[in-house]
């Protein structure tokens, strides 16, 4: 049963636990009532949900602790070692701490995993924020979670109506080691690096994500700026094209999201999304929802995608121009 809990996310979990409560505990028609709820879901047995209920009521969490190995299994003194090595620097190697304690750098990784219970968390590159930044990034959160919140109620996903996008730029030479930049914790630090500015790289992308949906990649071209008047333009004339491979269900509900680029906040687009996207669109002087500044760590373009992609183009350097755009 620990395994199969481990399939599902603590959000299927929890719906799971409510369906069978509304089923007074019959776990027949709580998994029935489940599949008709969430058709695009996995779908576990009817045992299943007895199980989550009884494991819930025993153990107080909806999966099974992990287990560790036992302290007696290595000398306290070398565990205390690697302890002490690791809080003087959360962001040295196993192999320095190895080389320090002249230890072998798997047993410093089984040390630091099974006995510390430490996970090496990536540190990410952010924008620099301010202390006025802070309350707008919150109402934003607010206000996100609230509209999940208040849709959920109504069965239609919220989230899944917006249309995430950014622009990223990726050098031909940008190689980036990202597993090395890491912090040993027990929980996630949330480690940032803070730069000024956004890189300077040879091919300019616009992407989005729109529920399951990848949008693009647009090749911004490489000689123009983008400015009021080529985004506006790129709303009218691109997006749509972009958007044929959405269902036509989806397009009418979008919600789209920008940053804060001045082309984006410019009065020509901003007229062009209200046409495009009335009282559906996230953005600095929205009617609908403003957009925290120099928050793109906050959408899964920055969070997830953008990265995923660095670390897939990049495991061996691009030979030219063409052949970056084709691994993008």
């Amino acid at each position: 049963m620990c395994l199969m809990m481990e399939r599902y996310t603590n959000e299927e979990l929890a719906n799971m636990l409510l369906i069978y409560g509304e089923c007074h505990k019959n776990q027949r028609q709580a998994a029935a009532l489940y599949a008709q709820r969430y058709p695009n879901k996995r779908h576990p047995g009817h045992g299943f949900f007895r199980n989550l209920f009884v494991r819930l009521c025993q153990h107080g969490m909806l999966h099974a602790p992990k287990r560790r190995l036992h302290v007696s299994q290595r000398a306290e003194a070398t565990i205390n070692a690697v302890r002490e090595a690791v809080i003087a620097n959360p962001h040295t190697s196993t192999r320095s701490i190895g080389h320090e304690l002249q230890l072998d750098h798997t047993k410093v990784h089984r040390i630091i995993k099974h006995n510390l219970g430490w996970h090496p968390f990536k540190r990410h590159t952010t924008q620099r924020l301010f202390p006025q930044d802070l309350p707008r990034r919150e109402a934003f959160c607010d206000w996100l979670s609230e509209q999940v919140d208040l849709n959920n109620i109504a069965n239609d996903n919220f989230l899944k109506r917006i249309l995430w996008t950014d622009e990223c730029t990726f050098r031909s030479d940008g190689h980036i080691n990202r597993h090395n930049e890491h912090h040993y914790a027990q929980e996630n630090p949330h480690c940032r690096k803070e730069t000024h500015v956004q890189g300077q790289f040879h091919i300019n992308v616009w992407m989005g994500i729109l529920d399951n949906y990848v949008i693009g990649p647009f090749f911004l071209p490489e000689d123009v700026n983008i400015t009021a008047e080529t985004y506006s333009a790129f709303l009218v004339e691109t997006l749509p094209y972009l958007l044929e491979d959405v269902p036509l269900a989806l397009i009418p509900n979008i919600i789209f999201q920008q940053d804060g680029h001045p082309a984006h906040t410019s009065l020509l687009a901003r007229t062009t999304l209200n046409q495009r996207f009335p009282n559906r669109w996230i953005g600095i002087h929205s009617t609908l929802q403003e957009w925290p500044p120099r928050s793109p760590d906050l959408t899964p373009m920055d969070f997830f995608v953008w990265g995923y992609i660095r670390d897939q183009i990049y495991e061996t350097l691009p030979r030219n121009r063409n052949e970056l755009m084709q691994r993008i």
